[in-house]
């Protein structure tokens, strides 16, 4: 039997990675114990401690479930004392190899301490010692094999799994409630009014409020309404003519005619005024990532009530995920001041280090150029600002 021995992360990929790259038939994990003072009557540690107990059960089955391991344990551990620490963890190990079984080491998370409680325990027991690179799944073991003394991880058989998302934010904490998929029968659809949009957007805006009142409340509609400007005037020809629109009888006291989209897929595009460069995004990064998702609603804790009212959720405009590393996108098409860029950053900001962990991406796709100090801000919190003439 295979047992690989690790530190229990609050980072989930540092948690998997050795396992969705090869197979082990148990793994125990060393954790900290809870030493908290305060009561778990305290609702903050009460519900920190069912979040945490969540996670290490969503742990626990993903890698019995998906990664194949027979057998999960998590051992506690005494923070305060490094003595106590190893000889716990010395048991730990010992039982394994009085058992006859192949022990391995993984350093790719915990702290330093146990990091050292590791390096103690490698002089009793040649075990293997590696750790990845999350970010480039790049293994790096910490011995010389050439004399055959220790078997090398990479002497097993490679097997290459790849999470998902939603197993991802399950790990995480979260839990996606709903999301729409990239359709590729759209893609020429897409490109056609993401073109057409990317002409003005700051008028595309104005446009699909425009053809919403045409298409659901006609009698909202006045005669200034009617009299569309140039650059609106372009947008509806440009719609018509490529087939996304056409004109129908009117319902409208002030309009000669009614607009009708081509189908259900057109109406959804032109339901709101970012939908379309969310779409694109998604559509986008669905050709370059194993999975894209768009318009994604992802519970606080992921604990899904059968009264959705009930629950706290975040969106997220395009969630992606290549090579296991998941990616925030934010879309923005309108025109942004000063307050609305710094909420922007700080929501995307927020939203991935609660989903998506230290190793995910941070993208804010937007229409507007927000000024030097707002890159050097985005900077600042691991965001890339992307303007929508340089996306392809």
């Amino acid at each position: 039997m295979r047992v690989e021995f690790e530190f229990y992360d609050e980072e989930p990929l540092e948690n998997i990675i050795t396992c969705l790259n090869y197979q082990m038939d148990k793994v125990v994990f060393f954790k900290y114990k809870n030493q908290s003072q305060m009561p778990l009557n305290n609702r903050i540690m009460k519900e920190k401690s069912e979040r945490e107990q969540r996670q290490k059960d969503n742990l626990k089955k993903y890698l019995i479930d998906k990664c194949e391991v027979k057998e999960v344990r998590f051992v506690d551990l005494n923070r305060n004392s490094l003595k106590d620490a190893v000889e716990v963890m010395r048991e730990a190990v010992s039982e394994e190899v009085r058992a006859g079984n192949d022990i391995y080491f993984d350093l790719t998370g915990g702290e330093d301490m146990v990091l050292f409680a590791f390096g103690i325990l490698c002089n009793e027991f040649p075990a293997p010692l590696h750790r990845y690179d999350v970010k480039t799944n790049q293994l790096m073991e910490f011995y010389d094999t050439e004399d055959g003394s220790m078997k090398s991880l990479r002497a097993l058989e490679e097997k290459k799994r790849e999470i998902s998302l939603e197993d991802l934010l399950l790990l995480e904490g979260g839990r996606i409630r709903e999301s729409k998929e990239y359709k590729h029968l759209l893609r020429n659809d897409l490109n056609g009014i993401y073109e057409i949009a990317g002409r003005n957007w700051q008028s595309w805006n104005k446009f699909q409020k425009y053809v919403d009142n045409c298409l659901y409340h006609p009698e909202a509609l006045t005669r200034q309404d009617a009299n569309l400007d140039p650059v609106m005037q372009n947008f509806l020809d440009q719609m018509i003519s490529q087939g996304f629109l056409r004109k129908c009888r009117s319902n409208s006291a002030v309009l000669p005619y009614g607009l009708v989209c081509r189908d259900s897929d057109i109406a959804d595009i032109l339901s709101k005024g970012g939908n379309i460069l969310e779409y694109y995004a998604g559509m986008k990064e669905g050709l370059r990532c194993k999975e894209s998702r768009v318009s994604v609603k992802i519970d606080w804790d992921g604990d899904l009530h059968p009264n959705e009212a009930e629950d706290v959720y975040n969106e997220i405009d395009v969630l992606t995920m290549k090579d296991h590393v998941p990616c925030f996108i934010s879309c923005k098409t309108g025109k942004m001041d000063s307050d609305a860029v710094l909420k922007a950053l700080y929501e995307l900001d927020t939203v991935a280090n609660r989903y998506g962990g230290k190793y995910c991406k941070k993208i804010l796709l937007t229409a507007q150029d927000p000024g030097l100090v707002y890159y050097e801000r985005a900077e600042e919190l691991g965001i890339d600002i992307v303007l929508t003439r340089e996306y392809h």
